[in-house]
């Protein structure tokens, strides 16, 4: 009977030893070792098939590999898993790290959150930093732990140095989101870091837009100016140019303001106002010479007050700069610059008809009306003795300081002419009144004689 009591305890606790490890024939140290069930290292009640570690935290739980390196307990090179706090609530629950010499170089780290929302990911690099962050949301943030987009990058940069944010393309050219400082820059740059060509919006290899060397053409390649554009262009809100322009053509349907230059080669055609807001430039320049630099036309808004104009105005002048007609004061002045009455003139002024208006009250058809007080021949003749000209007409100095009033001069001229014509009937009245007498006195004599 004892004999049966230990062949049986020894085969039991052979069974059992069997049903814990196996290994296969042999038992060599290559051969694979399993075991049926759960199996907890550093834990004797393991959740699952394998349970590594303890429920402590801030631990390194499992080493998946190890290269050792040194003789020191912390030299080596190791991938390990290592446990995180679970409380308070967004603290890193647990890593997946690269250590070296025992001090993290790399991680990517489970941020938990209040249950099962609120989880993020971080991934570390160079001495465990931070580097990149996949929120709770889904927002990618690189170099921030704050993304505010979908793919938020970000770099801090020192003044006047580039800074690239995103780069994609070839060593050939790649187009360039970054900065330069606190400037947001687009660009396109070489395998050198060197600035290239950036094409926009390109259809079938022709740009729509293309930026070089600070110049952005549109429609064209190569700009030759900061903004080069070749096509019509449609302005919805005002135009400020502070430099020179050269546009082919320009038909805007709102205002146009020019702090520069601006040369229009072909048509101009305004819907609102232009406005000159460099005092440089406050001239629109029209036919150019065929020297090349200068222009027969030009209208110019720089006189001063000094010219009688200190509302400004334009001055209209030849190639060589030589005043022909301005306008200033709301007058026009034609061979003088300083135009004193709605229209001066310097000169001859031909014409085929010139009309002047005059009222009819003015205008001496009165002379003729009935109880006109006609002055005797004796008043005129002593005001021609006493002031060498025509009652009412202008002296010859008044003349020649303010100038006459052709309506006026002309109402006059014919208000003396109405008057020599009263004076001429009343002397053929007189006349006949004589040559009557005469042919009387002639009779008598006749008969006088007859009656000798």
């Amino acid at each position: 009977m004892r004999k049966l009591t230990a062949l049986t305890v020894a085969l039991f606790l052979a069974h059992a030893a069997g049903a814990q490890w196996s290994s296969a024939t042999g038992g060599t140290n290559a051969d694979p070792i399993w075991h049926i069930g759960t199996v907890g290292i550093n834990n004797n009640t393991p959740l699952a098939p394998l349970d590594v570690g303890n429920t402590q935290t801030q631990k390194v739980t499992a080493v998946l590999s190890r290269l050792l390196e040194g003789t020191g307990t912390d030299m080596g090179t190791c991938l390990d898993i290592f446990s995180g706090a679970t409380l308070p609530v967004n603290t890193s629950s647990f890593s997946l790290e690269h250590r070296f010499y025992g001090l993290v170089n790399s991680a990517v780290i489970f941020n938990r959150g209040a249950d099962r929302t609120g989880g993020y990911l971080t991934f570390a690099t160079n001495d465990g930093t931070e580097k990149m962050r996949l929120d709770k949301d889904g927002r990618m943030g690189l170099g921030t732990t704050a993304p505010r987009a979908q793919l938020h990058v970000y770099a801090a940069s020192a003044a006047n140095t580039w800074t690239g944010r995103a780069m994609f393309g070839n060593e050939v050219a790649s187009p360039f989101i970054g900065s330069y400082g606190t400037i947001p820059v687009v660009g396109s740059v070489d395998a050198s870091s060197n600035f290239q060509k950036l094409y926009l919006n390109t259809v079938n290899g022709v740009a729509g837009a293309e930026v070089v060397a600070n110049k952005l053409g549109v429609g064209i390649a190569n700009p030759s100016s900061t903004l080069h554009v070749a096509g019509p262009t449609t302005l919805a809100g005002t135009l400020l140019v502070t430099d020179v322009a050269t546009i082919a053509s320009l038909n805007t349907g709102t205002d146009v303001r020019v702090g520069g230059k601006l040369q229009v080669v072909n048509n101009i055609q305004l819907g609102g106002q232009m406005f000159w807001d460099n005092p440089q430039y406050r001239a629109i320049q029209l036919a150019k010479h065929p020297d090349g630099t200068s222009y027969l036309v030009q209208f110019t808004n720089t006189m001063t007050s000094s010219q009688g104009n200190a509302n400004g105005g334009f001055d209209f002048s030849d190639y060589q700069g030589t005043s022909i007609m301005r306008m200033a004061n709301y007058n026009v002045g034609i061979g003088t610059t300083n135009p004193t009455a709605k229209l001066s003139v310097n000169g001859t002024v031909l014409a085929k008809q010139i009309k002047v208006s005059q009222s009819a009250a003015s205008w001496p058809d009165y002379v003729f009306a009935p109880g006109y007080q006609l002055p005797s021949l004796d008043s005129v003749a002593q005001y021609i003795t006493d002031n060498k000209h025509l009652p009412e007409m202008p002296a010859a100095k008044e003349i020649e300081t303010n100038g006459q009033d052709v309506g006026d001069i002309q109402k006059l001229m014919l208000k003396k002419m109405e008057e020599m014509t009263l004076y001429m009937i009343e002397l053929k009245k007189k006349n006949e009144q004589l040559e009557q007498r005469n042919e009387q006195l002639a009779k008598r004599v006749e008969q006088l004689e007859k009656n000798k």
